[in-house]
């Protein structure tokens, strides 16, 4: 009877969290989170926003690799907003496998990125787009690094 009672009271609490997500997510709130301790310092790999393309439900990044070395990336990425001078993780984690795309020296590609299923239409403010750019070296613990490109919603 006991477990019976625990597995209605977690179905429930199921329910209720998953209705104020949706409620958030509706209502152009997002989920802010604690402070974001992603380092994105790089001289290779510039992120930018094609003109144009911003909207509160994507936008189109320009990568361009300007290092001597080739390097790959995939589809994955995140989205910080800026908070009290900080920024600051968004309550969503989109972990996905996939297959690298590669960047080759001085090559600039485009990734259209439409947000509105995972992160819902962005509020005003000040965000950054995170990508996970990888090294093409095996051996090398220090085979990733971090591109980013900060808008503003208005």
């Amino acid at each position: 009877m006991k477990k019976k009672n625990l597995i209605i009271l977690i179905c429930i609490f199921a329910i209720i969290v998953s209705g104020y997500v949706i409620y958030i997510l509706n209502h152009n709130q997002l989920l802010i989170g604690g402070v974001s301790y992603t380092v994105v310092e790089n001289e290779y790999v510039f992120m930018t926003i094609k003109e144009g393309t911003l909207t509160k439900i994507g936008a189109t990044l320009i990568l361009k690799n300007n290092s001597e070395t080739d390097f790959q990336y995939c589809g994955d990425y995140e989205i910080e907003k800026m908070k009290d001078g900080l920024w600051h993780n968004i309550g969503i984690a989109i972990d996905f496998m996939c297959e690298p795309d590669n960047l080759k020296i001085g090559e600039t590609k485009e990734i259209n990125l439409e947000w509105e299923n995972t992160y819902g239409k962005l509020p005003k403010g000040t965000y950054r787009i995170i990508k996970t750019i990888y090294r093409d070296y095996p051996n090398d613990p220090m085979n990733k690094f971090y591109a980013s490109v900060e808008f503003t919603v208005k």
